[in-house]
């Protein structure tokens, strides 16, 4: 007779649950279910965006179980030596270690039923057994994994005997969000690996124009770089490819290479050294073939009577847009006949190239304050203003007023 009543019960849950399926359901755990006659067995995984000591110190506060865990009305420590009624049900006075025995008060008419913990394994397991009616029992386990995002928690709910069915009654509506109730419940910890880490410090490095890559020269324009890849590359240099960072280029430095091959596409030039950018800390050089001069003037002068002599690369090549835009304006004028050339400065005028002591340092502060005085009088002041000794630079200024003072 019982077994004949466990029969009609177990296939009445069955049409229930597979009409408790076909519902539209929001699960945002990957939930699952399996009933057997005698047995059952509920399988709910969940993601979350949190640390496992942050997910373990929620699952082990048994004092909370009503906020996320369905089905549970309180869940109460079993206290059974203490002298006075109200520590009976104080976790404070609760041992929380395998064997320690609770108190499950389910949300129905059913007294408060028996549990017990069977093991902890910290930040990792959490096993426990819940009566949740007086006609069968649940394992209750939680597993703990931590993962590069987060912390990916398994918790699997098993019951055998003849009531074993009533498990998965309510599964897809309630029960299957008992993670999804407790990651509501937990803040979002951002947790980034390694491997993201590293890809945004390269991401950022680019945004920054500052890739650099061993035996490649840090062009200002990424096309020269490209064509500086494509001719080592052809050279025989194929591991300088390999070793790119930024794959814009890399991908810009294939493409080129597979058309060179196919022979649709020539050969790009080698680009001048002196359109590459020195690297971070290293001072940059100064153009091909032209020197630095000490006076912007002097730079333009040289700069003008380059170009009017055929050397228009030199132009092109200059790095100060100021130059080169004061440049070719006064080119203009020469040329419309409204301006005369202006003279070639001299050699002397030219400071050293970096590393070597320029020739206004051999002299002595008397001999450089005359000949500055002099470039002031005449209207030459940039020197003057990049002298980085200011007390020099204020007396020659003050030379300067006098002398234009005194005319």
């Amino acid at each position: 007779m019982i077994l004949t009543i466990a029969m009609v019960a177990f296939l009445l849950v069955t049409i229930f649950f597979v009409i408790d399926v076909s519902k539209d359901q929001e699960v945002k755990s990957d939930a699952s279910s399996y009933i057997y006659p005698f047995s059952a067995k509920t399988i709910v995984k969940h993601n979350f965006m949190t640390k496992p000591e942050t997910v373990w110190k929620a699952i082990t506060n048994l004092s909370e179980y009503n906020f996320w865990f369905p089905g549970i009305l309180r869940l109460l420590p079993a206290i059974q030596d203490s002298s006075r009624y109200v520590q009976k049900y104080s976790f404070d006075k609760f041992h929380f270690a395998p064997g320690s025995e609770i108190l499950v008060r389910p949300i129905s008419i059913l007294p408060t039923l028996k549990g017990k913990i069977l093991s902890i394994d910290n930040n990792k397991s959490l096993k426990m057994e819940m009566q949740m009616s007086p006609l069968h029992k649940e394992m209750v386990f939680f597993d703990l994994e931590n993962t590069p995002d987060g912390t990916a928690v398994t918790c699997q709910r098993s019951s055998s005997g003849l009531f074993s069915w009533l498990s998965v009654i309510g599964f897809e509506s309630k029960k299957s969000k008992i993670l999804s109730n407790l990651a509501s419940l937990l803040p979002i910890e951002i947790i980034e690996s390694t491997k993201n880490k590293s890809k945004n410090d390269v991401a950022s490095q680019q945004s920054a124009g500052t890739v650099s890559v061993a035996g490649v020269p840090n062009f200002a324009d990424k096309k020269d770089m490209v064509a500086y890849i494509v001719n080592k590359v052809l050279d025989g240099d194929t591991s300088l490819l390999s070793s790119l960072n930024d794959k814009v280029i890399s991908g810009k430095s294939k493409a080129y290479l597979i058309k060179i091959n196919k022979g649709s596409m020539d050969r790009p030039a080698m680009p001048d050294a002196g359109s590459a950018t020195a690297a971070p800390g290293v001072a940059p050089a100064s153009a091909s073939g032209e020197p630095t001069f000490a006076s912007k003037d002097d730079h333009i002068a040289f700069l003008v009577n380059k170009v009017l002599d055929g050397d228009t690369a030199i132009m092109d090549a200059t790095p100060d847009k100021i130059i080169k835009a004061k440049a070719k304006s006064m080119i203009m004028k020469i040329n419309k006949g409204s301006m005369d050339r202006p003279a070639m400065p001299d050699a002397g005028s030219a400071t050293a190239a970096p590393g070597v002591a320029p020739a206004s340092a051999k002299e002595n502060d008397e001999d450089l304050m005359k000949r500055l005085v002099a470039d002031g009088i005449a209207g030459k002041m940039d020197e003057i203003n990049s002298l980085d000794n200011k007390i020099l630079r204020a007396k020659i200024k003050s030379a300067i007023i006098k002398s234009k003072k005194s005319k």
